[in-house]
């Protein structure tokens, strides 16, 4: 169940609430696809930048889905713009950022590739204004984000 009202929360709460609420259900639609890995990303960037989302071999997962079409469609094309600027860049280094190495290499990750952090930074300077547009989204067409709570398969059940 979504939590009502939603504007009483504000977006990264919200955020952060609907990916809860999607945690234990396979059957989600792109919306609450893109919520999920909203709040991965942003879990994920705001602590480390998207070296760190790399690194932690979440990269896949964000850049190899289309979530920029969605959250384009909420009106968050800043946000669209800058995911596929980090596709870009991750696509080129993916097998440098995700080997192993030491703290003392992974340190240096943000020296060696300085594009990354310019577009760290840029997601800090947009973030907050791109989750308020997300957040009217869901408030408007909160019929995407709902839950789904009927069971989707029915046992085999012998009768006697």
């Amino acid at each position: 169940m979504l939590p009502e009202p939603v504007n009483t929360y504000s977006p990264v709460e919200l955020i952060s609430l609907l990916d809860k609420e999607y945690e234990n259900h396979d059957t989600l639609n792109i919306f609450q696809h893109t919520v999920q890995a909203l709040a991965l990303l942003d879990r994920q960037v705001r602590n480390g930048g998207y070296i760190q989302l790399i690194h932690n071999k979440f990269g896949e997962y964000i850049f190899e889905n289309a979530w920029t079409e969605p959250l384009a469609y909420m009106s968050a094309g800043k946000l669209a713009g800058n995911l596929s600027a980090a596709k870009t860049l991750y696509v080129k280094h993916v097998q440098e950022l995700e080997r192993e190495m030491s703290l003392k290499e992974f340190s240096g990750l943000y020296d060696k590739f300085p594009a990354f952090e310019a577009l760290h930074q840029q997601y800090l300077s947009i973030i907050d204004d791109e989750l308020q547009h997300i957040q009217k989204f869901i408030e408007n067409n909160y019929q995407y984000f709902e839950v789904n709570k009927k069971k989707r398969f029915r046992r085999n059940r012998t009768v006697k």
